[in-house]
């Protein structure tokens, strides 16, 4: 086990760590329309950040003049300066579909994000699984995951180890109504195949916000009920040990009242990264232990 793995079951384990740990909310932004929204994701040396903003909002905000089709969501990044984060500059391939949700490989050179965009020649209406590489200092013009995207169902939430393990969430729908499960498989650019299911709990579905280790010795995700998820929405932990993954277990010291997901851990594993209240929260590692 690593050390993250081990302070993560302390985590798991002491009803009462909760009122002592020290909660920071990650704002990098004061103004409203800079508010992260929906993921974020740091490079390797947390000095390069990855987020979605509300973009017709941020865009006005500004003084850009926009028509009326631009997406609600887009991926922007900034870095990190003396002052603090940099202003927000929107990315080269974003701006034209709904994007949102990346997150960045361990080695910093795929980025994987969800988005609406055509698969064919519209936007799509369905949530799918796009992922852009690095070259040099540009990112190239984003693919889809050709067997594992649909036209009719949502594939989205990527999430992937620095051994290629690529874990993403499925809808299916069953008597008319949508499910969500995991699957698992390993990432080989647009010739990715289609996951396995992964088996974690006895009845699987409505998981979602998968969020993979750098090492990918465990795994961190959401569990809901999608008539009732801002009252059921909470952080659940599985470990990867002799091959399978382990039971989950609640992180009952992380979860509220409210909703409790986009979990995200630092590839340095310093920090852990989540949205409650809808503000994102970090929680320094050592203050865990």
């Amino acid at each position: 086990m690593t050390i993250l793995t081990v302070i993560l079951s302390v985590l798991c384990i002491s009803p009462d760590i909760q009122a002592q740990l020290d909660f920071k909310v990650f704002q990098p932004f004061d103004k409203r329309p800079m508010r992260l929204v929906q993921g974020m994701s740091l490079a390797s040396d947390e000095e390069t950040l990855y987020f979605t903003l509300p973009h017709s909002e941020y865009q006005k905000s500004i003084g850009l003049r926009l028509s009326d089709d631009q997406p609600r969501l887009a991926i922007y990044e900034t870095t990190k300066t003396e002052s603090g984060w940099g202003t927000p500059k929107l990315l080269h391939f974003s701006g034209r579909y709904i994007d949102y949700e990346p997150t960045i490989s361990p080695d910093n050179t795929l980025l994987l994000f969800n988005s609406k965009r055509s698969m064919n020649s519209t936007a799509s209406s369905k949530i799918n699984i796009w992922f852009s590489q690095k070259s040099v200092d540009s990112w190239s013009e984003p693919k889809s995951l050709i067997y594992i995207n649909t036209v009719d169902m949502d594939e989205a939430y990527p999430t992937i180890a620095s051994n290629g393990v690529l874990v993403y969430s499925k809808e299916i729908k069953q008597k008319g109504i949508s499910r969500y499960y995991l699957y698992q498989t390993i990432f080989e650019g647009e010739q990715t195949a289609v996951g396995e299911q992964l088996s974690l709990f006895d009845d699987m579905t409505n998981l979602g916000d998968p969020c993979l280790s750098p090492d990918g010795s465990f795994l961190i995700f959401t569990r809901f009920e999608p008539d009732d998820w801002s009252n059921t929405c909470d952080l659940y932990i599985s470990y990867f040990e002799s091959d399978t993954w382990t039971p989950p277990v609640k992180l009952e010291q992380l979860n509220s009242s409210g909703p409790d997901f986009s979990p995200y851990v630092t590839a340095n594993g310093q920090w852990l990264y989540y949205r409650r209240d809808y503000l994102f929260r970090r929680v320094k590692i050592e203050e865990l232990l």
